[in-house]
């Protein structure tokens, strides 16, 4: 595959013979690639403090991100009219599921880059491929947003990608990226779509995910209470409002409360006009079945306003409509659940703890 560097090379879809390579367009029988796990052990994950070359020009710090980001991955965009190589066995590109399909994959993004926008996220294309042949394919096809480079592999073999390796005569390494879209929040992996087929449904599925989620996303006023995803929540904050809120847990005990932040995916905060946290929705989703609520604090200055409410409508909500809450209440609150419409569980057990 040879990298062509021309800036003003305008071509598309049309312009292109009937019998050429067209990037383009998706053949019909594509074969469909698996789940084969390989990106499973990413979800949670924050991204590692290393910097990545940008078609901007400066290197990006991945720790570094805008709050909210969405960073899309894609083995390798091809040239108009050149065909791929063959690969090491003989294989056809596009007989590898899911490789091929990265040009409609990366325009898909570009057409819908408003909406992105108005939701709030940043976008960024990654691959192995260099900068200079990422900034031809962005110039050319107007792509407005970054594509980030990691044809060193840095982020590649920290965050042990799913990859798979096929002959490229210039313009980067033989490791290619599987395909596949992160979600990142305040530099935390918090969803990912893998694999992701078609390619140009991709930005339309991130589309699909964040849109119900965005009041969660960017902040929620309600009665001068702001609520909000905040998984940086610092420790000793949950201390305080545990404290207010009169619920007994470990206040004083600073790493047992930072091991109960660092393995939750679901904290919810709300604060009030000053910023104060006065009260906090500690949990865990799947996202597929089930939403486990540990904690419903509220202090006990703010509480019978609704915020405890609120908090879990808002776990309902982010956690999506597929899972079901469920919780451990106190006896003094069980008139309380009922009340906002939660039904009891009697069937529930406890391993107790020993400690």
């Amino acid at each position: 595959m040879r990298v062509v560097l021309c800036a003003n090379l305008a071509i598309s879809a049309r312009m292109l013979p009937a019998d050429s390579h067209n990037p383009y367009e998706l053949p019909g029988d594509l074969p469909v690639p698996a789940d084969d796990g390989a990106a499973r052990h990413l979800l949670g994950t924050r991204l590692p403090h290393r910097q990545l070359p940008s078609t901007g020009g400066d290197a990006v710090w991945l720790d570094a991100l805008p709050r909210l980001s969405v960073l899309f991955f894609y083995p390798r965009t091809g040239v108009p009219r050149e065909p791929p190589n063959l690969g090491f066995s003989g294989e056809a590109w596009e007989s590898i599921p899911g490789a091929r399909g990265c040009t409609p994959q990366c325009l898909g993004f570009r057409d819908v880059f408003q909406t992105l926008s108005a939701l709030g996220l940043r976008v960024f294309g990654v691959s192995t491929q260099t900068s200079q042949f990422q900034r031809e394919f962005k110039e050319r096809n107007h792509v407005p947003f970054e594509f980030l480079s990691d044809s060193e592999l840095f982020l590649t073999n920290a965050m042990n990608l799913p990859t798979f390796q096929f002959p490229v005569e210039s313009g980067g390494p033989n490791t290619l990226i599987k395909r596949m879209a992160w979600l990142v929040y305040d530099n935390r992996i918090i969803h990912i779509w893998y694999p992701v087929f078609p390619s140009s449904e991709c930005a339309q599925r991130v589309i699909d995910w964040v849109s119900p989620r965005k009041a969660i996303l960017s902040g929620l006023v309600k009665n001068h209470i702001r609520y909000q995803l905040e998984l940086r929540l610092n420790p000793d904050e949950l201390a305080s409002v545990f404290t207010r809120s009169g619920i007994r847990r470990p206040s004083n005990d600073a790493d047992r409360l930072s091991g109960m932040l660092g393995f939750a995916n679901c904290i919810l905060s709300a604060r009030d006009a000053s910023n104060q946290l006065v009260g906090v929705l500690r949990g865990f989703t799947d996202f597929a079945w089930r939403t486990y609520v540990s904690d419903v604090a509220v202090a006990q200055s703010h509480q019978r306003q609704g915020i405890g409410s609120q908090l879990l409508r808002l776990a309902q909500t982010y956690s999506g409509p597929r899972c079901s809450l469920s919780l451990d209440a106190a006896p003094s609150a069980t008139a309380y659940y009922p009340h906002i419409g939660m039904a009891p569980a009697p069937s529930a057990w406890v391993w107790p703890r020993t400690e």
